[in-house]
């Protein structure tokens, strides 16, 4: 079994190339119908940087758009991270590149006719198209500033708000180059760009029928059993559209379909059955909704995506395994898997503040070749560490050179960020520092 991820990640590189490769080179593309005619070489290279502005820039603009629409991407690439990750260096991309054209079209047209394009008044002939071009760049700005520069500082639901607007976008993109772009109207690529947007229409479609519950997959509570006072296991079974995810993978779970939803790890999965199982702990609005479940209510699944544990559990390499809290959840599976086929020795340290907040206590108790290093930040217990999860006491227990480990880390974010700095400072490379970060 282990192989199989070797072959998983070998492919899922290749179509990470596959997609970047493709990606560049249809981005480039409509440069192919560019052919400026000017009398002087600044008007030429003025007009050309316009064209890569527009013409390109919206292209990038698409695919980011795109890649924002899990559901389609998981079913190329799993590893929904590098995909976000993706998504934001083409938004950022599509932004600079975008804004050479208001730039360069504006000193173009001033150098060449000594019109002001920024003047904008209605009674000319194009002045509407180019209001709606520079509504879209005000967007796309509002979309930067809110996105990259101070999403941090804006809550979550007034970014989401904001986000809604980049919907207008690309409609008004398209209004705006199909009625005055001068290489659309004048070649064979205006065919091509009504395909593209007639393609992002489509998606437009597709995302609001999904999140009505259309192309969902559809689960039915078969059990709710507490796992301690704070959290629930939630067993599903398909009613549409059964997923089959690995190890390490997790999910979105809509209680309705309209509504938002947050991920959680798949923390067991029966192949028999189909039926999946999520941990949940009441910490959050979503979180605690799940606790009212009941049996035979239907839910919405979106997934499994997510790589957790691939590249380790591949290595061969001895694993340690550092869990926070709730963060025990994609552990599960990996330590059935470890236990059964028992290739290499592997350490869980788990952290929790209470002893009554270990998750799958009874299942950890019973474990033969993991070892189980429980770490109590408030509490006293017998054959356990006292205080918070540290390289100190990894090393204390671990057998071996700590450089020569794969260490998988799944917590709140002060605690893997906290970790992940300290296994640096103790020459671990980073290829071997894996980490699922979650928050509330």
């Amino acid at each position: 079994m282990l192989d199989n991820y070797i072959g998983d990640l070998k492919s899922l590189r290749q179509k990470k190339r596959g997609l970047q490769v493709f990606i560049l080179l249809t981005s480039v593309a409509p440069l192919f119908w560019v052919n400026p005619r000017e009398q002087t070489l600044t008007l030429n290279l003025l007009l050309v940087f316009a064209k890569i502005g527009s013409l390109c820039g919206t292209i990038l603009l698409c695919w980011q758009f795109l890649l924002g629409y899990r559901r389609y991407v998981s079913t190329i690439i799993t590893d929904l991270i590098w995909v976000v990750t993706l998504h934001k260096r083409l938004g950022i991309a599509a932004i600079i590149l975008i804004t050479l054209h208001p730039v360069c079209i504006t000193a173009y047209y001033y150098r060449k006719y000594s019109i002001n394009l920024f003047n904008v008044n209605t009674r000319y002939d194009l002045g509407l198209f180019v209001i709606i071009g520079i509504v879209a760049f005000l967007i796309l700005l509002l979309l930067l500033f809110t996105s990259v520069i101070f999403r941090k500082q804006i809550d979550k639901w007034k970014w989401y708000i904001l986000h809604l607007s980049s919907y207008l976008l690309i409609p008004l993109l398209f209004i705006h180059s199909i009625t005055i772009g001068m290489t659309l109207l004048k070649t064979s690529l205006r065919g091509v760009w009504f395909t593209v947007f007639g393609l992002m229409g489509a998606l437009y479609v597709s995302r609001i029928l999904f999140r009505l519950g259309i192309f969902s997959r559809k689960y039915r509570i078969a059990r709710v059993r507490p796992e301690t006072a704070s959290v629930v296991d939630i067993t599903m079974a398909p009613d549409k559209g059964a997923i089959k995810p690995a190890i390490g993978q997790f999910i979105y779970i809509y209680r309705y379909s309209i509504r938002g939803a947050r991920p959680y790890t798949i923390s067991d999965y029966n192949t028999s059955s189909r039926e999946l199982l999520i941990t949940a702990k009441a910490q959050g609005v979503t979180s605690t909704a799940l606790q009212t479940l009941h049996e035979g209510e239907v839910v919405w699944l979106d997934g499994p995506y997510g790589i957790f544990s691939w590249e380790a559990l591949s290595s061969g390499c001895s694993l340690v395994m550092i869990a926070g809290g709730i963060g025990i959840t994609p552990f599960r599976r990996i330590i059935k898997l470890l236990e059964s086929v028992q290739d290499r020795d592997a350490w869980l340290f788990y952290g929790c503040n209470t002893i009554d907040e270990i998750v799958f206590r009874k299942e950890l108790q019973k474990l033969k070749h993991v070892k189980v290093v429980y770490v109590i930040a408030k509490e006293e217990l017998p054959r356990a560490e006292r205080g918070f999860v540290t390289t100190d006491i990894i090393n204390k227990y671990i057998d071996g050179n700590p450089a020569d480990f794969e260490y998988l880390l799944c917590g709140p974010p002060v605690m893997i960020l906290t970790l992940e700095l300290q296994l640096r400072n103790l020459g671990i490379a980073p290829g071997k520092i894996h980490h699922e970060l979650f928050s509330w």
